[in-house]
Order: C-alpha cells, then structure tokens, then sequence
C-alpha cells in the first residue's frame, strides 16, 4: 500500500519542521488521512533553502508512504 500527498512546510523551528496537507490535494479514508507531519533534523536550525516558510510561495513537498510487509 502506498499513499502520496503533498504538503507545505507549515513552520519550522529549532530541529524540526511542521509539513501541513496543501490545499486541494487528495483525500483519503479518516483511518489513512494525514493532517501533519513532523520532521526532526540534525540541524540545529532546519535548512531555510530547503525548508522554506511558509507563505513564501515555495517549500513544497510530496510525501510518499508505503507499507512494507
């Protein structure tokens, strides 16, 4: 099983940044939805070329989940 949306990063801060689902992009099943997600990084501050705020026009993501089995 494999599910693919894109997302936007939503904010960032120390170690982390915050990916939320991008307008208009797929729905799924509520028990395969993904409302968030949270990376950590080893930086010490995320990479703002690559992690770029919000509202900027850009950091856009496709996240892609598969299951393995």
């Amino acid at each position: 099983m494999e599910i693919r949306r894109r997302f936007y990063a939503a904010e960032w801060g120390t170690s982390s940044v915050q990916l939320s689902p991008e307008a208009g992009s797929e729905t799924f099943p509520n028990h395969l939805d993904i409302a968030q997600i949270t990376i950590s990084t080893t930086a010490t501050t995320p990479n703002t070329d690559f992690w770029e705020a919000s509202g900027s026009g850009c950091g856009r993501f496709e996240v892609i989940i598969r299951k393995l089995t």
